[in-house]
């Protein structure tokens, strides 16, 4: 219950930062008028949307929600992009990357909210902690309905047997691959391999958005691409090694 009204309550704030701050985009509604919110995300609605947004209206019945879903793939990310560019589409939507928001941010189709965190009285560090929110140009676009761990398993019985009693706390790329290259042995089909990595879509920018910052994608004027760093090619060789 504790975690669905902290959801409501961050669906509003985003919500009103959305309305107030896009008096172009939408005429005001009258004191009779149910205000209505269009909320685009990337879950299915009956998955959990659909639940948070009962609760939400129960708690403020002059709101009511309409969800659109889209996909979060590169044509689902460019249907939302569409809409908020159309204009009148979209009240409230959520990012599921970094770089994403960071775009949406910069090219207007996303509002700072400080003004209106400011005029309510609301601190987003207090509340959210001090990295757990989208800071940009030293406004805060978005605010965090989950957070996700990224994380490496030690098989301790392989590390004692090659003789590493202690994990780092704090290590580098090469120490790490020191360490993987004296796990790995064997050949042909009895061999066995010191680390894997996980092949999700974003692993091979890891490496360059680590060291350039989640618009990595772009150059440092944000006019032209940037995967001519070398970076990028440094951490898809590490990936391959």
């Amino acid at each position: 219950m504790k975690n669905r009204i902290l959801l409501s309550l961050i669906i509003l704030f985003v919500a009103l930062g959305q309305v107030w701050g896009a008096g172009s985009r939408e005429p005001a509604a009258t004191a009779d008028d149910p205000i209505t919110l269009r909320v685009w995300g990337g879950v299915p609605e009956e998955n959990g949307p659909a639940e948070l947004i009962a609760n939400f209206e129960a708690a403020n019945p002059d709101i009511r929600v309409e969800y659109t879903r889209f996909v979060n793939d590169d044509s689902g990310n460019l249907r939302l992009d569409t809409a908020l560019i159309a204009g009148r589409q979209v009240d409230v939507y959520f990012t599921y990357s970094s770089p994403q928001i960071v775009r949406r941010a910069q090219t207007g189709n996303a509002l700072a909210l400080n003004e209106l965190a400011a005029a309510d009285g609301f601190d987003f560090e207090e509340n959210f902690g001090d990295v757990s929110f989208a800071r940009i140009d030293d406004n805060v676009y978005a605010i965090p309905t989950a957070a996700g761990s990224q994380f490496f398993m030690a098989n301790m019985d392989m590390l004692e047997a090659a003789g590493i009693t202690e994990i780092p706390t704090s290590w580098t790329v090469d120490e790490f691959m020191d360490v993987a290259r004296r796990l790995s042995s064997g050949t042909g089909q009895d061999r066995v391999y010191g680390v894997m990595f996980p092949n999700w879509p974003q692993m091979w920018l890891l490496g360059a958005n680590v060291a350039l910052g989640p618009n990595a994608w772009l150059n440092d004027d944000q006019t032209e691409a940037n995967f001519d760093h070398p970076l990028f090619a440094e951490w898809i060789e590490t990936r391959r090694a």
